[in-house]
């Protein structure tokens, strides 16, 4: 069942593992007009960056339960060819591919997972609801909300994992893609363990901050980064 396949994969607090030199390094988007920063830091900057941490408010829990079934309603039409073919693959029907994942009172928007082969989509239903905006997808795993309205996503692929990020705007009247960051010497992996810190947080309004691990002489070692955007 594909929710016990995709168990792991769903955990929204899961940690991400990154394989790479700690040296501050400076990347360009795909569309060669802006950038982001990657950068080592300690990790006392990053537990208390948290404390006054720039994520969204969000509420798992939704008073007026007839939004959620006339989101879901309207998801209902607007799934593709390939998320068709893995409820397919999976005996199931497209729906038990989405999860609702929380509503942003600031953008007054609903976000959903869609889970796809190796990550999760995410999907945002407005105030509107219409057709238009539940077809688009972004990244979802690992995501975060700034309290811009700034979605920072990723996505896996297969076996390689590459770090591949997207960020989009979300307002109350629109969603409004940004970058994208194909960064293939990150390797992304999830795992078990709890902290009291999430893996991922925006720590001011352009620069979020991952908590991570390193391997030296086959042994985990806590990192910490920085990523700042240019936009």
């Amino acid at each position: 069942m594909i929710k016990e396949k995709y168990r792991k994969l769903l955990k929204y607090s899961a940690q991400l593992v990154l394989i790479l030199s700690t040296t501050a390094q400076f990347l360009i988007a795909q569309n060669d007009l802006e950038y982001f920063n990657f950068n080592p830091i300690s990790k006392t900057e990053f537990e208390e960056a948290y404390v006054n941490q720039f994520n969204a408010e969000f509420t798992t829990i939704l008073e007026d339960s007839s939004k959620l079934k006339r989101a879901f309603k309207l998801l209902d039409s607007t799934y593709n060819d390939e998320e068709k073919e893995l409820a397919k693959d999976e005996l199931i029907n497209p729906r038990d591919l989405t999860t609702f994942r929380g509503y942003y009172p600031e953008q007054d928007a609903m976000l959903f997972f869609i889970q796809d082969y190796h990550y999760e989509k995410a999907c945002f239903i407005l105030p509107q609801a219409n057709e238009m905006f539940a077809n688009a997808r972004f990244y979802g795993s690992y995501g975060v909300m700034s309290k811009d309205g700034i979605w920072i996503g990723f996505k896996r692929n297969n076996c390689d994992n590459f770090l591949q990020m997207e960020l989009c705007k979300v307002t109350k009247s629109a969603i409004i893609p940004l970058y994208f960051f194909d960064f293939k010497k990150i390797d992304i992996n999830g795992y078990e363990e709890e902290n009291e810190i999430p893996t991922i947080f925006w720590a001011r309004k352009n620069t979020v901050y991952i908590s991570a691990y390193k391997y030296e002489d086959m042994e985990k070692v806590n990192q910490y980064y920085s990523l700042e955007f240019g936009y």
